[in-house]
């Protein structure tokens, strides 16, 4: 159908180009600026072409969808309003609402879903599971499981992953940080490795590569209750076992400080060995060759 001719129904038809109108028809390729009333089954949709409601598509070239059900590709800035499942969003395109798009990628962006892949540069602007990784920028989230390549997360309760310099500002529980990541406020973390840093937290399990274990030279600046480990820092703490050459500059309860760490700081010390230095401590065992400067028992 081409020229500018009408097809009202049709159960099949090929190709729908030049401007042709077809209301209603369940599998067709349109292109070349073809307008799609309502169809279920369209292969392609492209050369700016217009589909108000679909089921299955592509849509590409410009061509803009204002819903559908399950579109396998959106790309070449094509624009989706409303969807439930996209496979692909991609070239720039843009997605205002969906429930589920598995990617997000080419500088696309998507301002509201549920679960996607996010990459590329997109922005994803409100969004409650994701992967978030090439650069990709997602402004507020309460769930996302990946972070990385550099991506930035500005708010979010829960982010299972953060790696690849990826920087996250607040955060209520991030499971794991790597890669140089930062962060920057969170309550609960529990992995912090590979150089990553830590500002303020309340529980770390785990900072490795620096709260339960500090490891690998990281560093964090405040916290409750740790494990060091690695060449690690910790410049307040207030329960830890120190290990591996760490430094403690000041904590009021450590269960163990050993393998030549150094602790400046420190109320009650259970046990202080294998070479460790203590500065100062109010209760401490020492053994196996450490150094105690002052201590009252």
């Amino acid at each position: 159908v081409k020229r500018g001719a009408r097809l009202v129904s049709n159960s099949a038809a090929s190709v729908i180009k030049g401007g042709a109108s077809l209301v209603s028809n369940s599998a067709a390729v349109i292109k070349g600026g073809a307008r799609l009333v309502s169809n279920s089954a369209a292969t392609v949709i492209k050369g700016g072409a217009r589909l108000v409601s679909n089921s299955t598509a592509v849509i590409k070239g410009g061509a803009r969808l204002v819903s559908n059900s399950a579109a396998s590709v959106i790309k070449g800035g094509a624009r989706l309003v409303s969807n439930s499942a996209a496979a692909v969003i991609k070239g720039g395109a843009r997605l205002v609402s969906n429930s589920a798009a598995s990617v997000i990628k080419g500088g696309a962006r998507l301002v509201s879903n549920s679960t996607a892949v996010i990459k590329g540069g997109a922005r994803l602007v409100s969004n409650s599971t994701a992967v978030i990784k090439g650069g990709a920028r997602l402004v507020s989230k309460s769930a996302a499981a990946v972070i990385k390549g550099g991506a930035r997360l500005v708010s979010n309760s829960a982010a299972s992953v953060l790696k690849g310099g990826a920087r996250l500002v607040s955060n209520s529980a991030a499971s794991v940080l790597k890669g140089g990541a930062r962060l920057v406020s969170n309550s609960a973390a529990s992995v912090i490795k590979g150089g990553a840093r830590l500002v303020s937290n309340s529980a770390a399990a785990v900072i490795k590569g620096a709260v339960s274990v500090i490891k690998g030279g990281a560093r964090l600046v405040s916290n409750s209750t740790a494990v060091l480990k690695g060449g690690a820092r910790l410049v307040s703490n207030s329960a830890a076992v120190i290990k591996g050459g760490a430094r403690l500059v000041s904590n009021s309860a450590a269960a163990v400080i050993k393998g030549g760490a150094r602790l400046v700081s420190n109320s009650a010390a259970s046990v202080i060995k294998g070479g460790a230095r203590l500065v100062s401590n109010s209760a401490a065992v020492i053994k196996g060759g450490a150094r105690l400067v002052s201590n009252s028992a």
